[in-house]
């Protein structure tokens, strides 16, 4: 599928001006909205384009978070569009955050081979990483999207209004995924994210989401599959990912909190700066300045080193790991990274030097 079939529409009160257009000319035989509850109750006036155009009992709202993600709910979503009589030509409607458009776009993969969807993004980290470039996913058994499908959605509407009523916890989620594509691209946006307040205003990230939108639009196009360069933009996912299922499934047991998808994948960025650094020479200069943003940004995470063994056993199960080792992407410079493997004890050292640094 071209990237051209999959166009992300940025601006204040998107919907208004450019949903109607878009939707009578897609051939789609109806629409049923898939939406987070709690964003309908705050937003819907901006939700108002879509709601003109159906019955109260064609919107299925469900909570958000990355609890959605999970094969009972699947089952759900698919006996409800069973019940409604969805066809591959009806339109899926996904609003709100970036684990809802993961659930409902791995729905639209499976359903009947492929029924079109469109994201509204109503999260930070959803509109500058988890809308675009068509990987869908679920979690299984404490494994972050272990289950998933490669399916772009028909469109991306990215309306910046919706991060009036986003809390600080999940902007700061957000924002490290804005660190992870100023690492990955240029100095340029590396500068201008050191600048940068995340909490002074949300009319001030929308340069930044269309800066991301643009980055990860350019990966995606030129490596669809994941295969190579797409790889890129996992940097501080691998380490992320398994702090943020072990959070979910082993920390909460044991009296800690559950951490936001970018909150893991900000200690992520940390743990492979640390790796990069001490393994393949990377300039220390950027472990320093991701520091200070840490301090400014970030609340430490508290984990122990008696659940090490279910840490590892959670980075070992990375699906992007290619032998016996675990993957990541090592930091080189900044736009210039490198598919590395590390072993065990590197990995725990990384994990000792977070925790050493930031008082845990």
């Amino acid at each position: 599928m071209a990237l051209a079939e999959s166009p992300s529409f940025i601006a204040s009160d998107v919907l208004e001006a450019e949903w109607g257009a878009f939707y009578s000319s897609g051939g789609f035989d109806r629409c049923l909205l898939i939406a987070d509850q709690y964003v309908t109750e705050l937003h819907p006036a901006r939700l108002a384009p879509f709601l003109r155009e159906m019955h109260s009992d064609d919107c299925y709202y469900i909570s958000g978070g990355e609890a959605v993600k999970s094969l009972p709910e699947v089952v759900r979503l698919v006996h409800w569009l069973m019940e409604h009589e969805a066809t591959r030509r009806t339109l899926l409607v996904a609003v709100g955050g970036g684990a809802l458009l993961d659930f409902v776009g791995f729905v639209a993969a499976i359903y009947k081979r492929g029924i079109p969807c469109i994201y509204v993004p109503t999260t930070l980290m959803a509109m500058i990483d988890a809308s675009i470039g068509g990987k869908t996913a679920i979690d299984h058994e404490g494994v972050k999207n272990i289950l998933g499908a490669f399916a772009l959605p028909r469109a991306v509407f990215i309306d910046p209004l919706f991060l009036r009523t986003l809390p600080t916890p999940e902007i700061l989620s957000g924002y490290w995924e804005l660190v992870k594509y100023g690492l990955l691209s240029s100095c340029d946006l590396w500068q201008r994210i050191k600048a940068f307040d995340p909490l002074e205003s949300s009319e001030g990230w929308l340069p930044f989401i269309r800066d991301c939108v643009a980055i990860k639009e350019s990966f995606v196009a030129r490596d669809f599959m994941d295969k190579g360069l797409r790889q890129w933009l996992n940097l501080g996912h691998t380490v992320g990912h398994a702090l943020e299922g072990y959070s979910h499934h082993i920390g909460v047991q044991h009296g800690g909190r559950l951490l936001r998808h970018g909150e893991a994948v900000g200690i992520g960025l940390f743990c492979e700066l640390y790796l990069s650094h001490k393994l393949f020479q990377a300039d220390r200069r950027y472990l320093s300045e991701l520091e200070v943003l840490l301090r400014a940004y970030h609340s430490p995470y508290g984990f122990s080193c008696k659940h090490y063994k279910e840490i590892l056993t959670l980075l070992h199960q990375d699906k992007k790991n290619d032998c016996a080792e675990v993957s990541f992407m090592a930091f080189k410079s900044l736009g210039f990274l490198e598919k590395r493997n590390c072993s065990d004890e590197h990995l725990l050292d990384a994990l000792d030097f977070y925790r050493e640094m930031f008082g845990h």
